[in-house]
């Protein structure tokens, strides 16, 4: 196999810089390696977003070699042997190989021994798929397959490096199917009855774990399938009471996430169980608000349904007054009460009045209060399609004075 070549195709040019650069290094005093998703994508034909670097060697002394580069900035160095640095713009990650602990299981990892071979180093990844490393400093620039990852890609198979895998860290689920999505890779029939077994697991998990991880699966590119694939493996039920769900998310407005949808989504088909997700899961005040809107969204059009709607009263008017088009956008793509939805929207729209505050201090009112309570009721009015213009506006204010 050509890696080389592959590279050369593949790697946006700042990173092929950057490698070349690495190249340069004294390969008696450190082992550099390109590592995990970046080589996995270059192998199947795709430009990787972002690149990882091992290093086995004294990594400060390394870093310290790196700052001497005047296009590298250091933005971050841990005692951990992990460092951020920026070079000509595009962040890149470097960490000291490892070996790690997960204790107790399910935990974030603990590092056992720092600087190790690449091979032990590459044993405590994920999958076989990620754990394949391309020698940057050594004149055979050579592949190092500890765990078959090459054989993985080749019969498109998503497969655990290990049988504690997902023991060791129950994120890794959620990831194994996201990573078949995306590459449209069948997980291994020995891995996928360890995902079915083990996804109680993620009872185990903190909150804000799991939360970053539904996250991330909805900002793939086919968001649908990976939650129809939680839903398949009984994992949706751990953080979500339904069953089915039938959600396009190509409809989803261009300022509301994936994430926000899916949850406006739930709220909408099981509004009497939000509360439950959002106390344990997810308590975003942004998120909380989007949510109530919704709710108060549907309560107005229940209450139009069921009142025979020509005049909206004062309350359920206050209850939709500020929700923003985006909210009423995402609850039309769930509702079928499309002429009701275009209805409110349009009324809303044109409700604005056009007079202001000064203009209502000429006729008369000089208390700021009042001047406030005389807007809202000129803008409820409006709504009903009871005032079209100013004169109606001046004429409806001056009846209250008479």
């Amino acid at each position: 196999m050509e890696i080389n070549k592959l590279i050369e195709k593949y790697l946006p040019r700042i990173e092929k810089e950057f490698i070349s650069y690495l190249s340069t290094f004294d390969n008696h005093e450190y082992s550099i390696y390109l590592v995990g998703g970046a080589i996995r994508d270059i192998l199947l034909g795709i430009s990787p977003n972002e690149i990882d670097i091992a290093v086995k060697g004294d990594f400060n002394s390394f870093i310290e070699g790196l700052n001497k580069n005047s296009n590298i900035k250091i933005i971050q160095i841990t005692k951990f042997g992990t460092s951020k640095i920026n070079f000509k713009g595009k962040l890149i990650d470097i960490a000291n190989t490892r070996t790690e602990a997960y204790i107790p299981k399910g935990s974030l990892p603990k590092i056992n021994q720092l600087s190790v071979s690449i091979e032990k180093d590459l044993y405590r990844r994920d999958f076989t798929i990620n754990s394949i490393a391309y020698s940057l400093n050594n004149s055979k620039n050579i592949l190092i397959d500890p765990n078959n990852g090459l054989s993985d890609i080749e019969n498109k198979l998503i497969r655990n490096i290990h049988n504690e895998s997902f023991s060791d860290d129950p994120t890794r689920i959620f990831r194994a199917i996201k990573y078949s999505s995306r590459l449209k890779f069948r997980i291994e029939t020995e891995t996928l009855n360890e995902l079915k077994s083990k996804s109680k697991l993620i009872n185990d998990l903190s909150k804000p774990r799991i939360l970053n991880e539904i996250k991330k699966s909805l900002d793939e590119n086919n968001p649908e399938k990976i939650i129809n694939n939680l839903i398949e493996f009984n994992i949706l039920n751990y953080f979500f009471d339904i069953n089915i769900i039938n959600i396009n998310f190509s409809q989803t407005p261009k300022d509301i996430s994936n994430y926000e949808y899916l949850i406006l989504y739930f709220t909408y088909k099981k509004e009497d169980k939000i509360s439950y997700y959002l106390n344990d899961f997810d308590n975003s005040k942004t998120l909380g608000k989007k949510v109530d809107q919704i709710k108060d969204i549907s309560a107005v059009v229940k209450y139009i349904i069921k009142n025979n709607f020509n005049e909206l009263p004062y309350d359920q008017y206050l209850k939709i007054r500020k929700i923003p088009m985006s909210i009423f956008e995402v609850f039309k793509t769930f509702d079928k009460n499309d002429q009701i939805l275009s209805d409110l929207i349009k009324r809303l729209s044109n409700s604005k009045p056009e007079l202001d505050f000064d203009d209502i201090k000429k006729l008369g009112f000089l208390d700021p209060k009042e001047i406030g309570r005389l807007l809202l009721k000129v803008e409820i009015a409006k709504f009903n399609n009871k005032l079209i213009t100013m004169d109606d506006e001046k004429s409806f204010l001056k009846k209250m004075i008479s």
